[in-house]
């Protein structure tokens, strides 16, 4: 939800000192969260209602519309939710993606 008012960076910064030690406390490995985090922060950049990537991708090439840069994002989201599904699955191979 804050990802609505602020970019990824902003969201990070004001929120994980305060998420950490929990997720420390709650025994869940870091490196595993913060691959987690940042998939989530690249997935926020690509999909409405920000899509912060997707309009500059509209401003770059301004013959295309908006929904026609949102479905071409959709490919992308795809295959981040694959990660995503991939790592819950096999927690061992995010020191590989970090």
């Amino acid at each position: 939800m804050l990802g609505v008012f602020v970019d990824a960076g902003t969201m990070m910064l004001l929120t994980l000192p305060i998420i950490d030690p929990a997720v420390q406390h709650a025994g869940i490995n870091p490196i595993l969260f913060g691959v987690f985090v940042t998939k989530g922060a690249e997935i926020g950049a690509i999909t409405p209602p920000v899509g912060l990537n997707t309009f500059l991708v509209k401003n770059t090439v301004p013959e295309i519309d908006i929904m026609r840069a949102f479905r071409g994002a959709i490919p992308f989201v795809v295959v981040e939710l694959i990660i995503i599904a991939l790592l819950v699955s096999f927690n061992d191979i995010a020191p590989v993606l970090a």
